[in-house]
């Protein structure tokens, strides 16, 4: 997911999908006590973390290709994600089955393997991957913004497939949306001759766009994977899978460019994209949507752009323009419209998976 963990909302099916917005995210097993339930201001002092994490993964990630080639840092990112997914995963594989909270889940076959990598390796290592790219060609207020059509690209790949019902309402969310893009990237060709403007490209803009794709396609194909094997076999896969796949590459990158010529701007957005937007973003989220709607967890989308351009306004001297503020009211409006329930939001029904 980028600049957020690769996680899918709700089990398969059309049931799920009318109990809840689709957020683009698969929610883990709500317990069946409120024994251990965290207190409210936990709650909401976790999902502030998880907004800061990944607002300010933006800036870092534009601060790191700066310093370094994109693909470099695309590569040395997805070794340390992988190498932290699949220690996070061995440790819980050794935690004695009583503490698990969860039925065990078959294994995948190497029948199954090439599926749940496409999805895996494809949805969350390609994501982040054109992501990182995309940042080095264009704004952090761009990359935002157009990341934020993340839920309203689910709704239609899920509409398409048949799991969730286009409705009127989704329907008006996803022409606001467009407008959105659409004033987007009408200021950007009017910043290009303004003076002072932060400049996009729209070679940027798109690779952003492509990975924002990648992501919902994950979030939408992933759900019967995810229900099958658990979210979390789902991820070790992509994260692990992916860090095989470039390990070629990187030894390549490694060879053009020593890693000592690195800097430390370099290294620390290395480490922090491998390890905050990953792991723990991903632990706080699959935490979170254990005791809050999936509706309320997701108000972070809305928030998410806006906070990812004042870091970039305040550390890296960016100056999005009036009309980056009407493209961002305009898609952050279309994904409220199109995510809003019909019904008061309630909790899901317990559904066996997880990211």
């Amino acid at each position: 997911m980028k600049q957020r963990p690769a996680l899918l909302e709700g089990a398969p099916g059309r049931a799920s999908a009318r109990a809840q917005p689709s957020t683009g995210f698969v929610q883990a097993n709500p317990p069946s006590t409120d024994e251990d339930r965290p207190s409210r201001t936990k709650l909401y002092a976790l999902l502030l973390l998880l907004l800061l994490i990944w607002s300010i993964n933006y800036v870092i990630a534009k601060a790191a290709v700066r310093d370094a080639p994109a693909f470099l840092v695309v590569c040395l990112r997805t070794m340390v994600s992988g190498g932290l997914m699949a220690g996070w995963a061995t440790w819980l594989r050794s935690r004695p089955r009583a503490e698990r909270r969860r039925k065990p889940r078959p294994r995948p076959t190497l029948h199954d393997l090439p599926r749940l990598l496409a999805i895996g390796a494809g949805g969350i290592v390609g994501n982040q991957a054109l992501f990182v790219v995309g940042l080095a060609l264009t704004s952090v207020a761009h990359g935002a913004i157009l990341a934020a059509l993340t839920p309203i690209l689910v709704l239609l790949g899920s509409a398409a497939i048949g799991t969730e019902a286009l409705t009127r309402r989704k329907l008006v969310g996803g022409v606001l949306a467009l407008l959105g893009v659409v004033v987007l990237q009408l200021a950007r060709a009017h910043a290009a001759t303004a003076p002072g403007v932060s400049q996009a490209t729209l070679a940027g803009d798109l690779v952003v766009l492509a990975s924002t794709v990648l992501f919902a396609g994950f979030a939408v194909f992933g759900k019967r994977a995810a229900s099958e094997f658990g979210a979390t076999t789902l991820n070790v896969v992509g994260y692990v899978g992916g860090a095989a796949l470039l390990l070629p590459f990187t030894v390549w990158q490694v060879l053009i460019h020593p890693l000592t010529s690195l800097t430390p701007t370099a290294w620390l957005g290395v480490a922090f994209m491998g390890t905050c937007p990953s792991l723990a973003g991903y632990l706080i989220y699959a935490h979170a949507l254990k005791w809050l709607p999936a509706s309320r967890v997701a108000t972070i989308s809305y928030l998410q752009p806006l906070l990812a351009t004042a870091f970039a306004v305040l550390l890296l001297g960016e100056r999005p323009g009036v009309g980056f503020f009407a493209a961002t009211a305009l898609v952050v409006a279309g994904v409220w419209v199109a995510q809003r329930p019909s019904t008061p939001a309630r909790r899901a029904p317990a559904a066996d998976v997880r990211r």
